[in-house]
């Protein structure tokens, strides 16, 4: 290989795959570039290749596959850049080329007069940055020309699609606590529209239909709505619950999340059971029974009729607890049952 080729990136690449006894397919395989470019890089003809950058990356990938290790061709291909101007593919063709960015190891070295490269990639740098800088004024000024009663109209908009949505499924709510009501007993139905109860205020219980904030019913209505609910149970035996859960003696229980308890009615040997969330039990309770749960803050409750809600807070153990026919539930440390098998 001549000085002259050295000096050369087109001659340089030439000769070294001449040099390392390849041809131009070889060289295609080992480095996965196309036929076109590895011939237009060897002729000099650096316009045929997409840009700048494949020219020294091309080089690059060129020499190593002859046996080298690049360096020398990534900087004959900065030199070849910073002294040649890419023309374009096809005559009167628009194409663009991006500058390549120095290595930190190459940014001071000699061109091709001795002068340093330096300020050639600094004036790249600075086209760069100005570039930048127009792209962000101009979006800037195309958001400050946007009407500002526009911006407000469709904020507008957006918060009345969002109340509309809302007062819907209101609505959809109200009307299935007003078919369930119905349903229960006539005098329900009409305890959800008795003076001082608001018309449409029919909305489930917590947990009820969907979880549902308390509505404002007057208190027939409530209870009413209660007792359909808890009527719709199933009994520990799991039979269905046909009675009314208004009756005196019925004691019903529904979970808001697993939870076991263990119960003990008219003096009968306890049950253990395990209640998976949203499940009801019922029970006929003709004088007295005995509640363990495991965790009361989980378990609604009904008792003669009344929605007593829930009994305790969440995650607390109770013993002990008891519903006498008649009386409010009250717990009683005597009356406290034992811990099913493998419970402590």
């Amino acid at each position: 290989m001549s000085g002259r080729d050295e000096e050369n990136l087109a001659g340089y690449l030439a000769g070294l795959r001449r040099s390392a006894g390849l041809d131009v397919e070889a060289v295609c395989a080992r480095t996965k570039i196309q036929a076109r470019f590895v011939e237009a890089l060897e002729a000099g003809r650096w316009g045929e290749l997409p840009s700048n950058t494949h020219v020294r990356a091309f080089s690059v990938a060129i020499a190593r596959a002859c046996g080298t290790d690049g360096t020398r061709a990534a900087d004959l291909a900065l030199r070849t850049l910073a002294a040649t101007a890419p023309v374009p593919a096809r005559p009167g063709g628009d194409r663009s080329f991006d500058t390549p960015a120095p290595p930190p190891s190459l940014a001071h070295k000699a061109g091709p007069e001795g002068a340093p490269l330096e300020p050639v990639y600094a004036a790249a740098r600075r086209e760069g940055g100005e570039a930048r800088g127009s792209a962000m004024l101009e979006a800037s000024a195309r958001l400050r020309a946007l009407p500002l009663g526009l911006l407000l109209a469709l904020l507008g908009a957006a918060g009345s699609l969002s109340f509309l949505a809302a007062w819907s499924v209101q609505r959809w709510r109200d009307r299935e606590a007003a078919a369930i009501l119905a349903a229960a007993t006539p005098a329900a139905a009409t305890a959800a529209t008795a003076p001082g109860a608001h018309p449409a205020a029919a909305v489930p219980a917590p947990g009820a239909l969907g979880g549902g904030p308390v509505g404002r019913l007057a208190p027939e209505a409530m209870r009413a709505y209660d007792a359909a609910s808890a009527g719709a149970s199933v009994s520990a035996s799991g039979t269905a619950a046909g009675a009314d859960a208004g009756a005196p003696t019925s004691l019903v229980l529904r979970a808001r999340r697993p939870c076991w308890l263990v119960l003990k009615v008219d003096g009968r040997p306890p049950e253990t059971l395990t209640l998976a969330d949203g499940q009801k039990v019922r029970f006929q309770v003709d004088d007295r029974a005995v509640l363990l749960a495991g965790n009361i803050g989980a378990l609604r409750v009904w008792w003669q009729g009344d929605n007593l809600g829930y009994l305790g807070p969440l995650d607390r153990r109770t013993n002990g607890l008891v519903f006498e026919r008649g009386h409010e539930p009250r717990p009683d440390p005597g009356a406290d049952l034992p811990l099913p098998a493998g419970i402590e």
